[in-house]
């Protein structure tokens, strides 16, 4: 009776370590998933304008890869902006399109990619970044998958007074997704401009 009794004692401290070991490594392969197919979290142009900006989190650095935890010790991956060779050495400048509306006034500015352009009669300057005639864009990267104009956007950084009050992508296609928001000024991209 006594050595039944040690035996399941002995059996029972088994199993439970048994268990806490597979329970921590089941845990630790969950926090390094990393998916394995990122083209399928790839947005295609085709699929209209919410897969441009609205559901997918277009023009934000925040995204988060899919597969991994979203916990409050989770690190948020900076996103990385791929330009392509043969895009730095087609595209010049963007041209944007710059409203005023509260009169209605438009300008249309030409603005070489890595300059600056100041909103005549106002504190507001536009600095033009990186220009992605084809945006696509995964968990991790921004890119351009041709050389095309299928799908143009252009990063910017929006200052007004010395403050920055927009950074993100302004899209030719979608310009109501992500748009930078003023209430005197509206800001959109026209398209890119090939160098000559």
């Amino acid at each position: 009776m006594v050595l039944n009794k040690k035996g399941m004692g002995v059996s029972v401290f088994l199993m439970i370590s048994f268990l806490l070991f597979t329970s921590c490594t089941k845990k630790k392969e969950v926090e390094s998933e990393v998916p394995k197919n990122p083209e399928k979290y790839m947005v295609s142009h085709n699929e209209g304008s919410k897969s441009a900006g609205g559901t997918n989190s277009h023009g934000r650095d925040d995204v988060k890869p899919q597969g991994h935890g979203g916990g409050k010790d989770s690190v948020k991956p900076k996103m990385e902006i791929l330009v392509p060779e043969d895009v730095k050495n087609t595209w010049e400048s963007v041209k944007l399109l710059i409203t005023d509306k509260k009169t209605n006034k438009q300008e249309t500015a030409e603005v070489k990619i890595g300059d600056k352009y100041k909103v005549r009669g106002s504190g507001i300057v536009i600095h033009v970044g990186q220009l992605l005639p084809d945006f696509r864009m995964d968990a991790l990267t921004m890119t351009s998958m041709s050389n095309e104009p299928n799908n143009p956007a252009v990063n910017v950084t929006i200052v007004e007074g010395g403050k920055e009050i927009f950074t993100g992508w302004l899209y030719s296609r979608f310009p109501d997704v992500h748009p930078f928001e003023h209430p005197q000024y509206a800001v959109i991209l026209v398209e890119g401009v090939r160098k000559k």
